[in-house]
């Protein structure tokens, strides 16, 4: 799906996520990863012009009351694809990692 024309810039879809193109240049990406199966790549919706951008990830989970936490470490950026490192975080209880959500911003 891409919306073209517009003033408010390009937005579009595919199987790796969202972007909001605006006209200035600025690129706004998001999207869920499944982590089954995992390969420590985020796969981003188009590429960036630049690796100079930003990523954040936070995780989803089905069992709300989980004491964990499952963070990114980015190792290396490519305007395509984020590498990053996993950790998790367990206190003991039950965690069901399923998703993750990241958010990009950059040019």
């Amino acid at each position: 799906m891409t919306s073209l024309g517009s003033n408010l810039g390009e937005f579009g879809s595919n199987d790796k996520g969202y972007y909001w193109k605006l006209p200035n240049g600025l690129i706004f990406q998001w999207g869920r990863i499944n982590l089954k199966n995992f390969n420590n790549i985020i796969r981003l919706p188009i590429p960036f012009n630049s690796t100079n951008y930003y990523v954040k990830t936070g995780i989803w989970n089905k069992n709300s009351s989980y004491g964990a936490d499952y963070d990114f470490q980015i190792r290396y950026l490519e305007k395509e694809a984020a590498y990053v490192m996993a950790q998790e975080f367990n206190d003991g209880t039950s965690f069901i990692r399923e998703y993750a959500d990241f958010f990009a911003i950059g040019y």
